[in-house]
């Protein structure tokens, strides 16, 4: 059975990305931001659609870029090959999920794979400064076009000013249409309507679902409460941002574009010049192409206001006249429609480079607890001309030696890594927080010698409840002492060796559950990695105390085809409900061609759960999972799972497809094996803590060095020779102790030379110790006798 490493782990719940600070405070104050948009929904009363409380401020639009930077995507395509893969990772716990996989075809497609990554960090945060004014400006013109309530030409000073009042609509004036169309994965809600919406005006079932999907890693939440987006203005940014920042290949992003990172292909637009400009031209071309660039003349006035925004912002960001002429020229374009030349659709999203310039992103995954020391992994490969560093706890000054893609942390705190390369910087970051371990302390520095003393040491605990185990093994094994506190003597550590013992709490009683034995049997790979309604199973099960530990679980896990590493989810909710009550992720390594070999793999959970039905779902986990599916009427035997004050195994659940959830199936079995349940929980979530004792006359406490006492040889044969430097040997000692702490010889030195020898010529090979006593200090050694 293999034991698995868990490198992601996260209790999820609502957390803000703590290692990120927003450029825009750099770019754009607070009070600037209500000079520029003094009409915004909320801002002042008598607002048309109602809004009485600062909808679009400056708070959260601030809270929405800090939460969005916790984003990074991964998009896997093959040229020429219909679809694609979109993984997402949330940077701050490391979860990860697929909001978009390829089918059978794809996969089978010889074709190399392309991937264009995307870090929401970088919103507006890129080394370029001037690009970064340039994309605020774009993103502010459009916003401000799609929810402007003026009549004035942007600028102008007048009453109605189009550069004054954008922000002022929430959203669409009509809201009678419902914007559904047809569409397999994110399907219209019967009686909703998908208007638009938020500062971009987020309209279609389609884009709802998909930014639902991106966001909450399910679907339904907007396809089913559309309105979420005009009821909360940190909410309604983020829908702004996620289209902004998001490629929806072949279209590029406008995050992109006004970057100059999207790259258009000689031949792909049929010789449309207009297709191979920059700039804020292609913005338009992927909010409102369809309406406003490829529509004709009547849609030039919408163009040519949209591109009046962009620059007025420009000219709020002091640029010159000279730099905004040159947003139209030189292959820059504000236009996307101009003199009957227009945009066309996209051939492809290929991008310059998918990060801040193409630095390695590191991942450092949720944060953790750290017990004695904790090995960081960066998750990368450093590219050639890439350097990488290391800070701790918000310190400007890197840690002296730490170079390298892992560092070993050896006590708790904020740990930040930085990759540098030429023009480009990316980072990520860990809280390490201190475990529960128990705090051992021990007499004279684990060391007794039971002929000179102290013949037995005493063993002190802190933390936990106060009554303890001593074991010789790390895990399991019997305790060979119980008690508040131990003495370790000669019965327990032979002469001249050392032990290391491991202090626990009782943990109660310990059992498994479920028969791995059947797991070959009328089974089959079932693939969870996206949830398709009839393959949502849940394990049900039920603790029967108030403190049981769910303390790990068997997986039988199989290769799902991509060549990639495999994240494993476990989740724990309240029976029949949505409600999380915990949850961790794995990352296994890539199986490489094996689809299964017959091994279960522990996951370690030390899930602490009071009395109470839970389910267990392995929902989004980017691998096959073993599953059988028995005829019904069959019984999977779930009855016999069961023991008394602890735990059961109740049967399956399938909340997504059945009316009348919750209801528990026996004829089908999710491949969850050897439920480990114990009463009492853990004593502590890092374990046994270790200490070493050393039985050892020779290497007691000295009070003087090897650089006053030399004994030489060593090894020695007839004679041994001791040389004094700075020491008062008069009326001092020199005994020498066997294996077992017999003394064996002595010597009484006179003070009349500084090196004196003692005869060993009648003693047998092997180690012996030294002991000298002298009027300023002791000193301990051991030699050897080799003839």
């Amino acid at each position: 059975m293999k034991k698995l490493t868990t490198f992601l782990i996260g209790f999820l719940c609502c957390i803000p990305f703590l290692g990120f600070t927003s450029n825009l405070s750099n770019l754009l104050s607070s009070s600037e931001w209500n000079n520029m948009f003094p009409n915004r929904a909320g801002a002042k009363i008598n607002q048309v659609q109602g809004y009485t409380v600062d909808f679009f401020s400056y708070q959260n639009l601030e809270t929405a870029i800090s939460e969005m930077s916790d984003f990074r995507v991964s998009i896997i395509k093959k040229p020429g090959v219909g679809g694609q893969k979109v993984t997402v990772t949330k940077k701050s716990t490391g979860f990860t999920y697929i909001v978009s996989s390829a089918d059978s075809w794809w996969e089978g497609q010889d074709v190399p794979e392309e991937t264009v990554l995307v870090d929401f960090a970088d919103f507006i945060s890129r080394v370029n400064s001037i690009n970064n004014k340039r994309e605020l400006s774009a993103f502010l013109g459009n916003i401000s076009w799609e929810t402007n309530g003026g009549w004035e030409p942007a600028g102008s000073g007048k009453f109605g000013d189009r550069g004054e009042w954008g922000l002022h609509y929430v959203h669409e004036l009509n809201t009678n249409s419902s914007y559904a169309s047809s569409s397999v994965k994110y399907p219209a809600v019967s009686g909703k309507k998908y208007y638009g919406r938020g500062p971009i005006q987020l309209t279609g079932n389609i884009n709802y679902g998909q930014f639902s999907e991106f966001l909450y890693n399910d679907k339904s939440i907007l396809l089913n409460n559309p309105n979420k987006i005009q009821e909360e203005g940190i909410l309604a940014f983020k829908s702004a941002i996620w289209f902004w920042m998001m490629p929806q290949c072949p279209k590029p992003s406008c995050h992109q574009v006004m970057h100059d990172l999207w790259i258009s292909e000689t031949g792909d637009y049929a010789n449309n010049s207009r297709m191979y400009s920059k700039g804020f031209a292609h913005t338009n071309n992927i909010i409102n192409g369809g309406l406003e660039c490829r529509s004709g003349a009547s849609s030039t006035f919408k163009v040519v206001i949209r591109a009046s925004l962009y620059l007025y912002y420009l000219s709020y960001f002091e640029f010159t006249e000279s730099e905004i002429a040159g947003e139209n020229q030189n292959g820059y374009s504000t236009y996307c429609y101009e003199s009957g030349v227009q945009m066309t659709s996209y051939a492809d999203c290929n991008v310059e480079d998918s990060g801040n310039s193409a630095c390695s992103f590191p991942n450092l995954g949720s944060d953790q607890v750290i017990c004695s020391s904790l090995e960081l992994n960066s998750g990368i490969t450093l590219k050639d001309g890439e350097s990488i560093k290391w800070y701790k706890d918000g310190s400007s000054i890197p840690i002296i030696g730490a170079s390298s893609s892992n560092y070993l942390a050896l006590g708790s705190g904020v740990y930040k890594v930085e990759v540098t390369g030429l023009d480009c910087s990316s980072s990520d970051e860990i809280n390490l927080t201190d475990g529960d371990g128990l705090q051992v302390s021990v007499d004279n520095e684990g060391v007794f010698c039971s002929t000179t003393g102290p013949s037995d040491i005493k063993i002190t605990l802190n933390g936990g409840q106060g009554f303890y185990e001593l074991f010789e093994d790390e895990e399991g094994g019997a305790a060979i002492k119980t008690g508040t506190s131990f003495l370790i003597g000669s019965d327990d550590v032979s002469f001249a060796q050392s032990k290391t013992f491991y202090v626990g709490e009782p943990v109660g009683e310990s059992i498994i559950l479920g028969d791995d034995s059947r797991r070959l049997d009328d089974s089959e790979w079932s693939d969870y990695s996206a949830n398709l309604s009839w393959n949502d199973n849940r394990v049900a099960f039920t603790t029967l105390g108030d403190n049981i530990n769910l303390k790990s679980v068997d997986l039988a896990v199989g290769y799902i085809g991509d060549a990639v590493n495999h994240t494993i989810n476990i989740y724990i909710y309240t029976y029949g409900t949505n409600s999380l009550v915990a949850s961790k992720s794995f990352v296994l390594e890539d199986f490489g061609d094996i689809v299964y070999n017959g091994d279960l793999n522990t996951f370690d959970l030390n899930f602490s759960l009071p009395a109470g039905q839970y389910e267990l779902s392995l929902m989004e986990s980017n691998a096959l999972i073993w599953t059988t599916n028995l005829l019904w009427g069959n019984d999977y035997g779930y009855s016999t799972y069961v023991s008394s004050g602890l735990a059961s195994i109740d049967g399956v659940t399938q909340p997504s497809s059945d009316s009348s959830y919750p209801r528990t199936f026996n004829n089908v079995h999710v491949g969850v094996y050897n439920w480990n349940f114990s009463s009492g929980g853990n004593s502590s979530i890092c374990g046994r803590s270790p200490v070493t004792v050393y039985h050892d006359c020779s290497t007691g406490k000295n009070d003087l060095s090897s650089r006053n006492v030399i004994v030489f040889p060593n090894p020695a044969n007839d004679f041994l020779s001791i040389s004094f430097n700075g020491v008062v040997i008069e009326d001092g000692t020199i005994d020498i102790f066997n294996k077992v702490g017999q003394v064996i010889l002595s010597k009484v030195l006179n003070g009349s030379s500084n090196v004196t020898q003692i005869q060993i010529a009648g003693l047998e090979d092997g180690v012996y110790f030294m002991k000298l006593s002298s009027l300023n200090g002791t000193y301990n050694t051991k030699f050897l006798i080799a003839k």
